[in-house]
């Protein structure tokens, strides 16, 4: 049985890849990773269809996250 996590949608900006394939909580693929979140109205439907990654995504996404904020602390960027 495959595990889904919710898609932090306002984690992504607008016209920035997608790190994740993103699923519907019913199992349907709505985008593939790397494909470009268009809009507001389109960060709108995804949220409809309750936009979802796996569970290995989202704790790689998690990692990839932690990498970046110890990147920019170390090269003295203010994360605040």
């Amino acid at each position: 049985m495959i595990v889904y996590q919710p898609v932090p949608l306002n984690r992504v900006q607008l016209g920035r890849e997608f790190p994740v394939d993103v699923w519907s909580s019913d199992g349907r693929l709505l985008l593939r990773r790397g494909q470009v979140l268009q809009s507001e109205s389109h960060r709108d439907t995804l949220a409809r269809h309750q936009a979802c990654m796996t569970e290995s995504d989202a704790m790689a996404w998690q990692k990839s996250l932690e990498r970046t904020m110890r990147r920019m602390r170390a090269s003295g960027v203010d994360s605040a």
